[in-house]
């Protein structure tokens, strides 16, 4: 494997812890442990383990980006039915949208907070270029999305099948059948 192959395992491998313990419930051992390497080694590779957490979370807004622009990429024409469609396929990432949740809930840290703003500023700037939707539109999308991300996180679509309260909050009708509930 190359430098930069070895990088991109660790990452990957500190996706998956950092999405269930955070920043600072998991230990660069741990990360270590679930590629078969050495602690020393991943600390090398990132300088730190908070390095390695804003790389993690950088990971996935570059993945969110590129589900959008290869949506976008099929249907040019209706570019904002295609980064809706390109989110709900993200949807089925659960471990890459608790990673999200989490680089969201280190945000007292200054350098994980700049990093989320400039990734969420990369999303807006794609979605506001491709799609032409005017403001309204944009925080709509966004906060839909961001629902829907907590929901997976939660559970919530598991909750829809038997409870009201989970329908109204991911938008969807007291009626809502099986098919409605694909999250």
């Amino acid at each position: 494997m190359t430098g930069e192959q070895r990088r991109s395992v660790v990452i990957d491998a500190a996706i998956a812890e950092f999405a269930v313990y955070g920043l600072y419930g998991v230990s660069t051992d741990a990360i270590a442990d679930r590629v078969g390497v050495s602690q020393p080694y991943v600390i090398r590779l990132f300088g730190s383990k908070k390095s390695l957490f804003l790389e993690a979370g950088r990971r996935v807004f570059e993945r969110i980006l590129a589900a959008f622009e290869d949506e976008v990429g099929k249907d040019p024409e209706d570019a904002l039915s295609a980064v809706q469609r390109a989110y709900v396929g993200l949807l089925a990432r659960r471990e890459e949208l608790l990673m999200l949740l989490q680089f969201f809930a280190a945000c007292e840290d200054d350098e994980v907070r700049q990093a989320v703003h400039e990734g969420m500023e990369r999303l807006y700037g794609y979605i506001k270029e491709r799609t032409g939707a005017d403001s309204e539109t944009i925080r709509e999308l966004f906060t839909l999305a961001i629902m829907r991300t907590v929901s997976v996180g939660a559970g919530f679509s598991e909750a829809a099948r038997e409870s009201e309260w989970a329908r109204v909050l991911l938008g969807l009708g007291a009626e809502s059948t099986e098919e409605d509930i694909r999250f």
